[in-house]
């Protein structure tokens, strides 16, 4: 799904935001993803092991 696709807007690598999983080039190695979740009264929350 395109809403789950991040763009790097220095090098146009993109990324799975879901897994960090590569989608496009010059990337070549996957992102470190934590668990997140949107409270409510819209504060975000990201666990951090």
């Amino acid at each position: 799904m395109e809403d789950d696709v991040l763009t790097c807007p220095w090098h146009g690598a993109q990324y799975d935001v879901r897994t960090g999983k590569v989608c496009a080039l010059p990337a070549l190695r996957a992102l470190e993803t934590f668990p997140v979740r949107v409270k409510p009264d819209g504060y975000v929350q990201v666990e951090i092991p």
